[in-house]
């Protein structure tokens, strides 16, 4: 029998912990934007169009990173302080692979690792996002 996966992801503009809930014990993921403040102060010098065509390749980069991890998921939560989360929403529901995937965005503040499976636990579980 294929598991029911449930993620939830808490993200902002640079880090996404990607938190698995299914019956297989899977550890908590973390993956990184490839754009660094050593990249931003390199393209700085070359003009603003070059910074922002940098900037928009690596959050596409790391957008498509996030979606590779949640392939297997039916469910998927995302929240976060930033507006991150629905840009990735946006793709993702632009993406055919995610036709038949439930998502869900909720903005939050910034949190502890164990808020983040709460929050995540507390969707999940049918009680709904609940403030820590």
């Amino acid at each position: 029998m294929i598991p029911y996966i449930k993620t939830g992801v808490w993200m902002d503009y640079s880090n996404a912990h990607i938190i698995p809930f299914s019956d297989i014990v899977q550890m908590p993921q973390t993956i990184t934007s490839g754009y660094t403040i050593a990249d931003r102060e390199k393209a700085v010098g070359r003009g603003k169009s070059q910074v922002l065509c940098m900037q928009r390749r690596e959050q596409l980069a790391y957008h498509k990173n996030i979606a590779a991890a949640l392939l297997q998921s039916d469910e998927v939560f995302l929240f976060g302080p930033t507006e991150a989360k629905s840009d990735l929403f946006k793709m993702l529901r632009e993406d055919r692979n995610f036709d038949a995937t439930h998502i869900e965005f909720y903005n939050s503040y910034r949190v502890t690792g164990s808020e983040e499976f709460a929050i995540s636990g507390n969707c999940f579980s049918g009680q709904g996002v609940v403030s820590l």
